[in-house]
C-alpha cells in the first residue's frame, strides 16, 4: 500500500468518525504490523516537515510583531514629514525611530533592518527553493511526455530538444535545491 492510500483510508475514517469493532481492530493491527515501514516513514516525513515549518516560524516571528509594526510606523511618519518639507520634525522622528530600532534589537537580536535582510531566512529560503524546484521538475516532467510524443511520431530533432530541455530543468531543480539563500547564484 502506498501512503496515497493509507492517506485516504484515514482521511475517510475520520470523517466517518470510525471506532473499529474488536474484527475489524484485529485487521487494523494486521494492517499496521503489515506497513509498519510506511507508517513509520510517514511519522518522520511529518516531524521533518513540522521542523522545517518551526525555523520558519522562528525566523519569521519578529517580521510581523508589534515593535516591528511601531518602528515602521515611526519611518512612515517620519518620511511623511519630510516630504512635505517638514525637515525639523522629520529630525524629531529619527529620534523615536532610534529608540525604537534600539528597543527591537535588544527583544530580537538583530536591528529590524537585519530581521529583514533576506540571508537571515535559511529555513524559509530552503523551502522557497524547495517549493520553486518542484515546479521545474513539473515542467522537466512535461517535456519528458513531450519527448515520448516525437519519439512515437518519429521527431529526432524535436524528441532530441526536448530531452534536452528536460535534462537542463531537472538540473536546474538541483541547484534550486541546493541553495542556502534565495535568489539567483550566477558566481
Amino acid at each position: 500500500m502506498n501512503a496515497e492510500k493509507l492517506n485516504q483510508l484515514i482521511d475517510l475514517a475520520d470523517k466517518y468518525d470510525y471506532k473499529p469493532d474488536e474484527i475489524h481492530r484485529c485487521n487494523l493491527n494486521e494492517f499496521v504490523a503489515g506497513n509498519a515501514s510506511l507508517i513509520s516513514a510517514m511519522c518522520k516525513d511529518y516531524s521533518a516537515l513540522q521542523q522545517k515549518l518551526d525555523a520558519v516560524l522562528a525566523e519569521n516571528v519578529a517580521l510581523k510583531s508589534p515593535e516591528m509594526v511601531e518602528f515602521l510606523r515611526l519611518v512612515e511618519c517620519m518620511t511623511g514629514d519630510h516630504a512635505d518639507s517638514n525637515y525639523g520634525a522629520s529630525h524629531e522622528w529619527i529620534r523615536h525611530i532610534f529608540a525604537q530600532g534600539q528597543s527591537f534589537e535588544e527583544k530580537y537580536g538583530d536591528t529590524p533592518w537585519g530581521v529583514t535582510s533576506k540571508s537571515k531566512y535559511v529555513a524559509t529560503d530552503a523551502i522557497l527553493n524547495e517549493v520553486r524546484a518542484e515546479g521545474v521538475e513539473m515542467f522537466a516532467a512535461e517535456r519528458e511526455e513531450l519527448r515520448k510524443h516525437y519519439v512515437a511520431k518519429k521527431d529526432r530533432e524535436m524528441a532530441v530538444s526536448a530531452d534536452h530541455c528536460a535534462m537542463a530543468a531537472f538540473a536546474f531543480a538541483e541547484e534550486l535545491r541546493a541553495r542556502k539563500v534565495g535568489g539567483a547564484n550566477h558566481d
